[in-house]
């Protein structure tokens, strides 16, 4: 067998995929280190590369033997209409600069990381056949259970029908890096493939605790990815991604999705154009949402739907979402969401509510803090409230600036134990035309108990500064309103003090 020289440079880093680093602009970041030295060839072992002959039995055998494997640059093509199984006992690295792995067939890939924590940096993975077209199934790369500790960077996955790399539950400290997925997890769902499979195909799905996904590029995916719990998963960490729905995407796609997640942290990623939620937090506990910037969709981050305890959602933007932040428990019991932190993002013109916190039947919504949010609707769209609390217990909305809604800037409905402290609310109930319209408030209370308002400043176009019209053990005190006629309307079982209009 021949070998030939392949730098120190490359087998610490990688080499980077022709036309890929340039386009996800992040360097490498690898965790594993081959031995300076000399690496093997496909050709080696009798692959031809020329994108025609099948080379699956060839690269097979390559992977058997080779630790190191280089599969050069873009005019090497391999044509691959089985699994391939990198399965060495120690670690392999399989590195290139931009060749190509071009999956045929209705039988094709993946490549399966097997037994040690392997590396694959710099390869192209294709699911186009141009003799057939777009495969309708199969994955580039799954990690399976014994492979923990691999590493996926400067890689590029294009027209992969399924989930583009299936991350193992066993799989854990996998890190994919600095990547390219280019319209992966469009297979229409498929009910033999089970439950998880039967909703929807993800561009990745990752089971693995501590798996990172950092700087890469998702673009037009039907789901983005998917960190799904078996039952659980903890300390993953998606960040610094770019996360892009394509036009075919289905009613239910999301940007990111937690899956009965713990302690992970979702950060500075910027998602846009999903038909459902930006990023799905179900059933999560402790997980960070931290300076990600979201475009459309039902909610810029949604949680519940299970028990979710801890979760904290600081420093995003989100932009023309439905909902800013949705936080919704239903029935029954044990659904129940508490301690949720929503503090210090910005929400520009959801079309039905900046932050909705909400409870259904006999589940339980408690410890929620709102804090320090701005909330610009501007919009003429009914049904605009700013801040909306449901049915919630131990409520705290804080420091929030509310501007322009629709309808009312702070509502609750059936809440209990709350306080609405130093607040800012500038024209609720904007847009109207009609006097006879003009009936929403900067804070309108109903059907609640044991609720503080506070140090609250409402100017604008409000029919009331504070609406208290129902409830028991009521407090407003020190509320300021400006160009407002009507001020404070209490109802007699209130206790207000300091509250004036200027």
């Amino acid at each position: 067998m021949t070998t030939r020289g392949i730098s120190r440079r490359v087998l610490l880093a990688g080499a980077p995929v022709v036309g890929v680093t340039a386009a996800v602009g992040a360097p490498a970041r690898p965790a594993l280190a081959a031995p300076a030295g000399t690496a093997a060839t496909p050709a080696d072992f009798q692959a031809v590369g020329d994108g025609v002959a099948d080379d699956t039995a060839a690269l097979n055998r390559a992977l058997a033997q080779a630790r190191v494997l280089d599969f050069g640059g873009p005019e090497k093509i391999y044509r691959v209409t089985g699994d391939l199984v990198a399965g060495q006992a120690t670690p392999q690295f399989l590195v290139g600069t931009g060749a190509i792995i071009r999956f045929s067939g209705a039988k094709h890939g993946p490549l399966r990381l097997r037994a040690a924590g392997h590396q694959v940096s710099g390869l192209a993975f294709d699911g186009i056949d141009p003799a057939l077209g777009p495969q309708l199934g199969g994955k580039a790369i799954i990690i399976e259970d014994d492979a923990a500790g691999s590493l996926i960077d400067n890689c590029r996955f294009t027209e992969l029908a399924e989930s583009a790399i299936l991350v193992n539950p066993g799989a854990v400290r996998t890190r994919i890096v600095g990547c390219l997925f280019q319209h992966c997890g469009h297979r229409p769902p498929l009910d033999t493939q089970g439950a998880v499979d039967r909703s929807f195909v993800a561009t990745l799905r990752i089971a693995g605790d501590y798996t990172a996904l950092i700087d890469s590029h998702l673009l037009d995916c039907d789901w983005g990815v998917y960190f799904r719990g078996e039952p659980e998963i903890s300390y993953y960490e998606c960040s610094g991604n770019l996360i892009i729905a394509g036009a075919d995407a289905t009613t239910s796609s999301q940007g990111i999705s937690n899956g009965r997640g713990r302690s992970g942290r979702i950060e500075n990623n910027t998602i846009s154009g999903f038909v459902d939620n930006s990023i799905d937090c179900y059933g999560c506990v402790g997980t960070t949402i931290v300076g990600n910037t979201t475009e459309g969709g039902k909610d810029g981050v949604f949680i519940g739907d299970e028990v979710s305890v801890g979760n904290t959602v600081t420093g995003n933007v989100f932009q023309r979402p439905q909902r800013g932040v949705r936080i919704i428990a239903q029935a029954p019991l044990n659904k129940s969401v508490t301690g949720t932190v929503v503090s210090g993002n910005v929400v520009i013109q959801p079309s039905i509510t900046g932050i909705l916190v909400e409870k259904g039947g006999t589940a339980e919504v408690n410890g929620t803090i709102i804090a320090d949010n701005r909330i610009d609707l501007q919009s003429d769209a009914p049904g605009n409230f700013g801040i909306r609390v449901v049915g919630a217990e131990v409520t705290r909305i804080t420091g929030n600036h509310v501007y322009r809604s629709h309808q009312h800037g702070i509502r609750l409905e059936g809440a209990d134990i709350a306080q609405i402290a130093g607040n800012i609310v500038q024209d609720p109930g904007y847009g109207w035309t009609n006097a006879a319209d003009k009936v929403y408030d900067g804070v309108s209370v109903t059907t609640s108990n044991r609720v503080v308002v506070r140090d609250t400043v409402v100017y604008g176009s409000a029919r009331y500064a504070v609406d208290v019209a129902t409830g028991s053990g009521m407090t407003v005190t020190g509320t300021r309103w400006r160009s407002i006629q009507l001020g404070a309307n209490l109802h007699s079982g209130v206790l207000a003090s300091d509250n004036l209009g200027w």
